[in-house]
């Protein structure tokens, strides 16, 4: 039997003639000089009330009409103020569900997140973060890659490894450290070097989304960006630069840029006959090592979970096609748009109704 309830997540404050529904847009709604009854009416929904005594329970705590009543009902549902959903406190992920409750999302958003599959390529101070992130909100499969052992320097910004864990490879510690915070989570490793489209084709291609926290070998975003299109897998990229964060952008084969549309768009290099032509720099400080800050990580890391999760859910993520800076400093936040280019010979309508068609005589349409 459906019952309706006030939102959990939703505190419900008078000050005054006013009466305050949430604290912070955009959930909060504010009433102003807010009739007596209406109060007692939502503490009434405090507890779950079956629909078929709803009305009752509106007309008794209000004075009001029967046609008034379901109209106040009707305007209280359609709000969000009052859903169908009843959150267990003491259930392991009931504080998520209801912050996606007041963040927008209607249903069960364990249903989903437990049937979604995210690739991470590379496990140090983003990569580690994220997977310590998505398993504590209970993503049911990772699929994580890397060739590295954790190192004593990693341990300032790497907070999933131990010191215990030096020398092991990172892929492996990490896939034991998941198991120590959720057993229901799966965690398929990859312990090998990103060498090219291929190798995410092999290995990501059951992915709902992949993140890409790796910097080397230099083409690790145009190899992604390649196999993205060929298999339809939306990707995203996490990293930084010096003091600045940089999440995005979130690319949906079919739906927003690739990077070689940017790339066309920006002139700041070329597609031509499968190879990304750029200008070659040279490095002159023969001891630079890049900075690295476990704070700038940590910001860096929950952004990028944060548009997973909302992706995942078909929530708007902010990143979506759009680069985000972060400023590790002033916490500023800029951002670089990515606009699709038809005629891209990446992912361009033409090549893109080629790889639908080849994908459809393999049996295998890709997503997006």
């Amino acid at each position: 039997m459906t019952s309706i309830n006030l939102r959990q997540g939703l505190s419900v404050l008078q000050p005054g003639k006013d009466l305050m529904i949430g604290l912070m847009p955009p959930a909060a709604l504010a009433v102003e000089d807010a009739p007596d009854y209406l109060r007692h009416v939502l503490s009434a929904f405090s507890r779950p009330v079956p629909e078929a005594e709803a009305l009752a329970t509106v007309t008794a705590h209000s004075g009001l009409d029967v046609e008034e009543a379901g109209r106040l009902l009707s305007e209280l549902r359609c709000a969000g103020v009052l859903t169908t959903h009843w959150v267990d406190r003491e259930e392991r992920y009931s504080r998520h569900r209801l912050y996606f409750g007041v963040a927008g999302f209607e249903g069960d958003p364990m249903a989903v997140l437990r049937n979604s599959t995210v690739g991470l390529i590379g496990t140090g101070g983003i990569g580690s973060n994220v997977a310590m992130m998505l398993a504590a909100a209970g993503v049911g499969r990772l699929v994580v890659a890397d060739a590295d052992v954790v190192e004593t320097t990693n341990l300032t910004r790497q907070f999933l490894y131990t010191e215990g864990d030096v020398g092991t490879p990172k892929v492996e510690a990490l896939a034991r450290r998941v198991a120590e915070r959720n057993t229901e989570v799966r965690v398929d490793v990859v312990n090998d070097v990103f060498d090219g489209p291929d190798f995410a084709v092999r290995h990501f291609a059951e992915c709902d989304l992949v993140i890409l926290s790796a910097d080397t070998p230099q083409d690790v975003h145009r190899w992604l960006n390649e196999a993205s299109v060929r298999t339809g897998v939306p990707y995203t990229c996490a990293g930084y630069i010096d003091t600045m964060g940089i999440v995005g952008p979130l690319v949906v084969p079919g739906r927003t840029a690739c990077l070689e549309c940017h790339f066309a768009d920006t002139g700041l290099a070329s597609f031509n006959g499968g190879d990304l032509e750029t200008t070659d720099f040279t490095d002159y400080n023969q001891a630079y090592q890049a900075p690295s800050y476990g704070p700038l990580n940590a910001m860096v890391s929950a952004a990028a979970v944060n548009d997973t999760l909302r992706f995942l859910l078909g929530l708007p993520a902010r990143s979506l096609g759009t680069k985000l800076l972060l400023d590790s400093i002033a916490y500023g936040v800029q951002t670089e748009e990515y606009e699709r280019d038809a005629a891209c010979g990446s992912c361009g309508t033409g090549v893109r109704e080629a790889v639908l068609s080849g994908a459809a005589r393999q049996g295998t349409v890709p997503r997006g």
